[in-house]
């Protein structure tokens, strides 16, 4: 991430405070540990680089992919702080469990072993967006969490271009192409598509979400200090991610995205595959 843009990072909770790295904390032994970091490794210099330089290119993958973003999801969900209240609690200990188990003996879950990658590319083209500085967002920030509602539950991860997802409740094949990755290894193939309503909504969600927290917790001094870095390194910045994505967000208009109109008939977008009518249309 750094080397594709500004030097330093900042979080959406504290977003005066720079540092160098994200957050580092050992949850298995050393050597579940030191094989997360040979992962990372393998995905930076395979896929991350790769596909920042020309996002145009199916890829093919080895094994390391999969168990690199199961590591990535099993991280987001130990250190999210769930309330033994909330609706999917008991399931997502359940899930907890199976990836850790999983990755201490290096083998792809037996249960809840579905995992898709989504990757995603600068808007230049559109002329439009539906959420402010959603370029930014969808092509540089970092973030994790549970996405739910009262009928669909899923892990998210997301770091620079790449979406990781990993359905508890399961996901409708048919909404999604493209974007499964196999514990074996195999192809990327571009492009692809996510379809799923619901995914798309929480998207929209978290941007809009990061982008007014950011806004509300910065100080006038770091926004001066930001803008002033920006001007120092404009020789380094140019033709960097970073500058493609902030130009993308500043030529283009915020357009949001109404609610979506539903048939009565139709299947529900929250992709539980029944009508809309016996569903949340009732």
């Amino acid at each position: 991430m750094r080397r594709t843009g500004s030097r330093f990072l900042r979080g959406t909770q504290n977003p005066n405070i720079r540092v160098q790295d994200g957050l580092k904390r050992r949850l298995l032994c050393d050597l579940c540990e030191q094989r997360f970091g040979t992962d990372e490794n393998w995905f930076s210099s395979n896929v991350f680089n790769s596909y920042i330089a020309n996002s145009t290119h199916s890829f093919d993958y080895q094994p390391q992919l999969y168990f690199f973003l199961l590591s990535v999801l099993w991280r987001v969900l130990v250190v999210e702080k769930l309330d033994p209240s909330f609706h999917w609690y008991e399931q997502l200990l359940q899930v907890e469990k199976s990836w850790r188990e999983a990755l201490v003996m290096r083998q792809a879950p037996k249960e809840y072993s579905k995992i898709h990658l989504f990757l995603t590319d600068i808007g230049l083209k559109e002329g439009s967006i539906p959420v402010v500085n959603f370029n930014r967002y969808m092509a540089r920030a970092v973030d994790g969490t549970v996405g739910s509602n009262k009928v669909r539950c899923f892990m998210y991860a997301k770091f620079a271009r790449f979406i990781a997802l990993a359905p508890v409740t399961p996901f409708d094949p048919v909404l999604f192409e493209n974007t499964c990755v196999d514990p074996n290894g195999g192809r990327m193939n571009l492009p692809q598509k996510m379809l799923d309503g619901v995914v798309g909504d929480f998207l929209l969600s978290r941007a809009r979400e990061m982008s007014e927290m950011r806004d509300e917790r910065l100080t006038e001094r770091q926004r001066q200090v930001i803008d002033g870095a920006m001007v120092q390194d404009r020789a380094r910045l140019r033709g960097s991610d970073l500058e493609a994505t902030i130009f993308a967000d500043y030529s283009s208009r915020v357009e949001p995205i109404g609610a979506q109109k539903v048939g009565r008939n139709e299947r529900c977008p929250c992709g539980s595959s029944k009508k809309y009518k016996r569903c949340h249309g009732a």
